[in-house]
């Protein structure tokens, strides 16, 4: 593991995307990937950007001055979802509001896919502090 920025970005963008196919918006039963969500393409397209890039890096050893790529898409990624978790929200109560009959049972919230993708956007981000070689 001679770049340890690669690896970074790869395992950080490998996050993002699947964080993009878990549920980012709960209620009950019902939930919403970010893949079906508005800016969930720009996600994606984030998080496949990193991980080609790394593995690019990887596969032909190349030490490049291009290290700022990964904590650049992190922070872009999390701009997104900065921007996006309003829309978020307003959806999970749009979800609970068109059941009225179980709203005593059921709150809508934001799922498990927002903060593993903010988990994703951290690694990308973090590799700014290792060390490349």
């Amino acid at each position: 593991m001679k770049n340890l920025r690669d690896w970074a970005g790869l395992v950080g963008g490998g996050v993002l995307i699947f964080s993009l196919f878990m549920p980012w918006i709960s209620a009950g039963d019902f939930s919403e990937k970010a893949i079906n969500i508005t800016y969930g393409y720009v996600l994606l397209s984030f998080g496949i950007a990193a991980c080609l890039i790394a593995l690019i890096k990887i596969v032909i050893k190349n030490t490049s001055k291009i290290d700022l790529i990964y904590p650049i898409l992190g922070v872009l990624s999390v701009l997104v979802l900065y921007f996006n978790y309003s829309d978020l929200a307003r959806s999970a109560e749009r979800i609970v509001n068109d059941f009225p009959f179980l709203t005593d049972f059921i709150h809508g919230f934001i799922g498990a896919g927002v903060y593993v993708g903010l988990i994703g956007c951290a690694v990308m981000i973090g590799s700014l502090f290792l060390r490349s070689e």
